[in-house]
């Protein structure tokens, strides 16, 4: 937004929006890059939990501290998003000290983080949904902590000891974890979890299913043989340790060579990009493949047995800078394929990092880059891009042919601190529910970003509406972190001409005509010890006093011939900075239709004008037209009952399906391919293994509609296998099988 928009506006203060009824449909909404403006963020992990996409992000804090050191990073946030372009802020979920295990230290270096939903089961026996936040330290440890909500608050899982410990040479950061339901969401029980980490080598291991310790078996057998009984002979016995002890269980895959090559692509800087790897010998054996760090792994199963479902997202280090990569594998461990090159840093920015997810039908990729003001490679800011698949399962290429990146991230300005747009809604925003101030697509100032303290530029700020003083059960700390998750986020530091903005905002027919806003104001007393950064300018303080000034609510600002002003609220002293009252203001014809709505705010000068804690609209209320009741005709003949069956019930009492067999099983260079006999109303068929007759069946191939052969690739060579298979119908909206086959003995050629 240009510093001249405000000065475009006469400045009126109204309470009412005299004339015609305000309808107008701006141009197609987008996010707004970078989707956080408020702090500095890096190292996505998103989340899908029902309707909700979660954003789980490190904050980088070193231009908000007066810290001498190259990265400054000691907390986890997260925001989330219904319609993919307003993001809400639910503040500081966990902090370094939410682990401090070692006791206290300044800068934790707590690095990209992964949050995952998993169920586990209760003291009574009953499934329930936790969240587990797995998390780096100072490039050594990897711990993991729980909490009931995907918000928080969060406390340390493993008490005493890191999940993952280790020294520097073993490259504990950025966990990534990915859960294997065999195609059954709801089968709990037969999950398997997988945790990758690493830099600059992948290391991995299968987790218990309480999310805590790792389990030994890691490919499920029964039984710890071979490789899973040893120490990784790539590290020292140090760099084995899990929860405090040496133990079996920890894995790397082959990062140099040409077999890392081909599962992790060739480096840039060449084959003889050697240095590395800690302990193997000098030659030729030592040459890294492209992989530097940051794993992500995921699942995108297209039906088509030919292709790999399993994607391995990463973070490769080439000249000039990092990229986002990616190999696909027929398993969640491999054997890999590398594939292509998706994003590479631009502009000159320094790192990026992958975080991919699938959300209401659409694929995203969220990564970083150093579009705020006061960008650099240690004040990062999170960004997200659309992406799609094509037939053979692989990621569409959007670049021309002579580009080494599949996609760009569509900078035009690269003034820091002005926004690129970048993906559609999803859905709409509703303004009729209570909406919380800290839910905005892009804040800024009207007189521009640059400015301000050395954190961000100009623009609001985000806090805990409270402060938590409990203490920790886990670490016996007063918990702050907890702050946020008990008592809510709300908007502050909110200077003179600051705006929020919110996009997609559906008023619908009958139109709102009212509004109200949660507020809080003070006195304005100054602050006894105001902290300065090394401009002399003074740095972010929530308990900063108030001293109030108006609340401008527009829609449509940007565009010259559709903006209004729906109303103005003067806010003054409400007995507190933090006590928080109702304002509001009516609106005289209702306001109707899908609109950009902005909160801008004025007052004072060089002042904190007051908090923000949430808004709503009031629908016009429309009576419903009532529908005149039918008269029945008088009959002389007694009704008969009838008795009527709907179709699906028809279905359910006359499917039931005939187990299918096997017609034929091959198998050749590691591949499985296996036939069925066809099963009359039958919807498709899927086939399971196990290493033991009489042990824990997985579904491994899955056939859909009257296809009824298929190639299974994820059994490893030399390996005797049992397999059997069932018939299924879809049926009002749940699936029928029929019996299992006969249990077939296979060995894998």
């Amino acid at each position: 937004m240009k510093k001249i928009l405000r000065k475009l506006v006469a400045v009126v203060a109204v309470v009412a929006v005299a004339g015609s009824s305000i309808t107008y449909m701006p141009k197609t909404a987008s996010a707004e890059n970078p989707i956080v403006q408020t702090t500095y963020t890096a190292d996505p992990s998103p989340l899908v939990v029902g309707d909700t996409l979660y954003l789980y992000t490190t904050r980088d804090e070193l231009r908000e501290q007066k810290y001498d050191d190259w990265s400054y990073m000691n907390e986890w946030r997260c925001y989330s998003t219904k319609d993919m372009i307003n993001f809400t802020d639910h503040g500081q979920i966990a902090h370094a000290q939410t682990f401090d295990k070692d006791g206290g230290q300044e800068n934790w270096r707590a690095w990209a983080q992964h949050v995952v939903e998993m169920p586990v089961k209760d003291e009574d026996g009953n499934w329930v949904k936790k969240y587990y936040l797995f998390a780096p330290f100072n490039g050594t440890k990897i711990d993991v902590a729980v909490a009931d909500n995907p918000w928080g608050p969060f406390e340390d899982a493993t008490p005493g000891a890191y999940l993952i410990d280790g020294t520097w040479d073993a490259g504990n950061i950025d966990p990534a974890i990915f859960i294997e339901d065999h195609g059954n969401p709801d089968d709990y029980e037969n999950y398997d979890v997988y945790l990758y980490w690493g830099n600059p080598y992948i290391r991995y291991c299968k987790l218990t299913n309480d999310m805590i310790d790792v389990d030994p078996d890691t490919n499920d057998d029964g039984e710890v043989t071979g490789e899973e009984a040893e120490i990784d002979p790539r590290f020292s016995r140090n760099d084995n340790k899990i929860l405090g002890e040496v133990k079996p269980g920890l894995h790397s895959f082959q990062t140099y060579g040409d077999e890392g090559y081909a599962s992790f692509g060739e480096p840039s800087q060449g084959k003889d990009s050697t240095g590395k790897f800690p302990i193997e010998p000098e030659g030729s054996e030592q040459k890294r493949c492209a992989f530097e760090e940051g794993p992500w792994v995921i699942k995108h199963d297209d039906g088509n047995p030919e292709t790999d479902d399993y994607f391995f997202f990463f973070v490769g280090g080439r000249t000039p800078g990092e990229t986002v990569e990616y190999s696909t594998g027929p398993t969640p461990i491999g054997p890999w394929t590398y594939q292509s090159l998706l994003m590479a840093r631009e502009h000159g920015y320094s790192c990026i990092h992958p975080g991919i997810v699938e959300y209401k039908g659409h694929n995203y990729l969220f990564y970083l880059n150093e579009m705020l003001v006061g960008g650099t490679g240690s004040n990062r800011s999170v960004c997200v891009k659309e992406f799609e698949y094509d037939e053979d399962n692989l990621i569409v290429r959007e670049t021309d042919e002579d580009k080494d990146a599949y996609m760009e991230q569509g900078i035009e300005d690269t003034t820091k601190g002005t926004s690129f747009f970048s993906v559609d809604p999803v859905d709409v925003l509703n303004p009729y529910l209570l909406n919380q101030a800290e839910t905005i697509c892009w804040q800024s100032n009207l007189g521009g970003a640059t400015g301000g303290f050395n954190g961000t530029g100009r623009g609001v700020k985000t806090k805990a509406k409270e402060q938590c003083t409990e203490i920790d059960d886990v670490t016996g700390k007063e918990a702050f972190w907890k702050s946020a998750a008990m008592y809510g986020v709300v908007v502050c530091d909110i200077d003179n001409d600051d705006y929020i903005k919110v996009r997609e905002v559906d008023f619908g027919a009958n139109g709102a005509v009212s509004f109200k806003a949660s507020i809080a104001c003070g006195q304005g007393t100054p602050l006894e010890d105001p902290i300065v950064d090394d401009k002399g300018m003074e740095i972010f303080n929530p308990n900063a006093d108030t001293v109030g000034g108006k609340l401008e609510v527009w829609v449509d600002y940007e565009d010259e011939d559709a903006k209004k002003l729906i109303g103005t609220i003067d806010v003054s002293d409400t007995g507190d900075t933090n006590a928080y009252k109702e304002f509001g203001f009516d609106i005289n014809e209702p306001l109707t239709g899908k609109h950009d709505v902005y909160f801008i705010f004025s007052g004072e000068e060089d002042a904190k004008l007051f908090n923000f804690d949430t808004w709503q609209f009031q629908e016009k209320y429309v009576p419903p037209v009532a529908t005149p009741t039918p008269v029945p005709a008088v009959s002389t003949v007694a009704p008969q009952p009838t008795a009527t069956v709907t179709d699906n019930e028809a279905k359910t009492e006359t499917v039931k399906l005939s187990k299918p067999k096997f017609k034929n099983i091959k198998s050749k260079k590691g591949k499985v391919t296996v036939t069925l006999s066809k099963v009359k109303k039958a919807d498709g068929y899927q086939v399971c293994v196990s290493n033991k007759k009489k042990g824990k069946y997985k579904i491994v191939l899955k056939l859909k509609g009257s296809k009824t052969t298929g190639v299974i690739k994820s059994l490893k060579k030399k390996k005797i296998y049992y397999m059997k298979a069932r018939a299924y119908a879809n049926v009002n909206g749940k699936k029928v099988y029929s019996k299992y086959t006969s249990i077939k003995r296979v060995k894998v050629k």
